[in-house]
């Protein structure tokens, strides 16, 4: 019997166990496709560096890599980024499908996210409607805990502002399936709020300096961006 093809697209929050869960998917046989190892670089103990490639380009090179180890047959695969419902997931999707894998969604496998996941869940139920204020308080009290966890962990590798990690809790779909990705329309334009723009441009002046030409061209793209 043909041994199942699979792909595992990995979401979930920083710092809360992504990569020591693809790892363990992929076990010894898969290969693991992360942004991040084209983003950053390990420098003195556990703190990452940046390799001084940006994220639009490691998002290339990762996708590149996904490609090639889906055309080597390699078993499983897991992509190991944010696999929010966007048309890049989409993408990563599509193309597994389209080369007879199974395509799943998987979040990691750690205690914490799963408390965390818990609290997420309780605000998003039908119940949480219903609960005492007091109630809600204590479930919000407890997920800003958690922020301020992650924070404290991401201090020491990725360094992720505690805002940026408080928003991506708020803004994180516990009920989100691979259904939902393969269904995405290609033809809709990811949001790109005020502050994904900064990012990009900040990054390109890092890399490039403020009056670089690709800097200029970078600033143009995305003022055309609504």
């Amino acid at each position: 019997m043909k041994e199942k093809k699979i792909v595992y697209l990995m979401r979930g929050l920083n710092s809360t166990g992504k990569s020591w869960t693809a790892r363990k998917l992929a076990g010894m046989t898969g290969i693991v496709c992360e942004t991040d190892s084209f983003f950053w670089k390990k420098g003195e103990g556990d703190r990452l560096e940046k390799t001084g490639i940006g994220w639009k380009e490691s998002r290339k090179s990762c996708y590149k890599m996904y490609k090639e180890a889906v055309k080597r047959d390699c078993n499983p695969i897991v992509v190991d980024r944010g696999n929010g419902l966007s048309k890049l997931s989409y993408k990563y999707a599509r193309y597994g499908i389209k080369h007879g894998y199974d395509v799943q969604l998987v979040e990691p496998l750690t205690w914490w996210w799963s408390e965390i996941r818990d609290l997420l869940e309780t605000i998003a139920s039908k119940q949480y409607k219903k609960m005492s204020d007091d109630s809600k308080l204590g479930v919000k009290n407890e997920l800003d805990k958690w922020a301020i966890r992650l924070t404290r962990i991401s201090a020491g590798i990725h360094r992720v502002p505690e805002e940026k990690i408080r928003k991506r809790l708020q803004e994180y779909n516990v009920n989100l399936t691979i259904e939902d990705i393969l269904n995405y329309k290609k033809e809709e334009k990811d949001p790109m709020t005020k502050e994904d723009k900064k990012k990009l441009i900040k990054e390109a002046e890092e890399m490039h300096g403020k009056k670089d030409p690709r800097t200029k061209k970078l600033r143009k793209e995305l003022k055309d961006i609504k």
